[in-house]
């Protein structure tokens, strides 16, 4: 659920990190000294990188860290994907609670800085999000939205392929996760094309650019050890943020295989969603004012309308959004489902 995250652990205690020097899941490592602190910077590698040299490691996800000892001050900063870090940069899992406490646990041994300092670190920025996994004819998903019941939407990028709705210190994104994906790692456009005929991986997230200045972040996010305490919160928080998209299926794969295949004039059924819009009177009131006394014709047009109306309320109605709300509730059901290991360890720690 965690994906990129900022926070900053207070040491409490001067500790020394000369060791991270020869470190083998170290890169871009530096030390500077003044005559009352020493800051350390350096990426962390979740596997052994000794062997590649900077270039390729550029493509391996990294933490980049900053950590400053001394008199006046003893803390340390974190920052990038911990999902990436962790899982790979091109893999589609997502955190449940156990393994994202495997995540801190394994940083905690790799740098070491006791697990007990991660558990009070303070989170500022953090993104929660999951990968969806559709069929390919439910991508009209990204058609189907429309706005959400909070937020303002700010752009649509891409030819509908990412969609963003922001709010104060906060934001609701949607896209194409295997358009990202193909576009940072310049894949072949064949392999995107056979999967994209098959599958359609959609990412929803939720950015928070200030923790502080979000209530539910606030209260609930504070630190490591808040956000592990308050998992299930934040699953139902996420999950119910997204519950506030608002989607108009105007275009669903059944209408659009209808209109393909069956070379139904697009102008029949710009024709039909007008007459969606209107009630029975006021079709009846369009028909009166405009051709008045001609019965025929106004008999003809009304036929011709009623029928092409009856045509598209026959074509088998769309499972898109029943799909997306399946995918949502199953994908926060994994969250929430550990083995609650994840609260021991912490209670024991705390």
């Amino acid at each position: 659920m965690v994906d990129k995250i900022k926070f900053t652990i207070a040491l409490q205690e001067n500790l020394n990190f000369d060791f991270l020097k020869n470190h083998t899941n170290v890169k871009g490592y530096h030390k500077s000294q003044n005559q009352t602190s020493s800051t350390y910077s350096f990426y962390l590698f979740k596997d052994d990188v000794k062997d590649i040299n900077d270039y390729k490691a550029r493509s391996i996800p990294s933490l980049e860290i900053l950590i400053r000892v001394g008199k006046n001050e003893n803390k340390a900063k974190f920052e990038n994907s911990l999902r990436k870090w962790y899982y790979g940069k091109n893999s589609m899992r997502d955190f449940n609670i156990d393994t994202f406490v495997d995540c801190i646990h394994l940083i905690s041994e790799l740098i070491r800085i006791p697990i007990d300092f991660f558990f009070d670190a303070k989170i500022y920025y953090i993104e929660i999000g999951a990968n969806l996994k559709f069929k390919a004819e439910d991508k009209c998903i990204l058609l189907s939205i429309f706005e959400h019941e909070e937020l303002k939407i700010t752009s649509v990028i891409n030819n509908n392929q990412s969609i963003r709705f922001e709010g104060i210190n906060k934001t609701q994104s949607i896209y194409d996760k295997l358009e990202e994906m193909s576009y940072r790692n310049n894949w072949n456009s064949k392999i995107i094309e056979r999967l994209s005929k098959k599958y359609f991986f959609g990412r929803f997230e939720i950015k928070i650019s200030k923790v502080s200045g979000v209530e539910f972040t606030k209260l609930n996010t504070r630190t490591l050890g808040d956000l592990i305490l308050n998992w299930d919160k934040t699953v139902n928080y996420w999950e119910k943020e997204m519950n506030k998209i608002v989607f108009i299926e105007f275009l669903t794969p059944p209408i659009r295989k209808t209109l393909t295949n069956s070379k139904v004039p697009l102008d029949d059924f710009i024709t039909y969603l007008g007459m969606k819009q209107l009630n029975a009177s006021q079709f009846k009131f369009l028909l009166d004012e405009f051709y008045k006394k001609n019965y025929s014709q106004k008999a003809r047009v009304k036929k011709r309308l009623t029928e092409l109306t009856n045509m598209f309320d026959d074509i088998e109605q769309s499972q898109t959004l029943t799909n997306f709300n399946n995918l949502l509730a199953k994908k926060a059901s994994y969250f929430r489902n550990g083995n609650n290991n994840s609260n021991l360890l912490l209670n024991k720690s705390i």
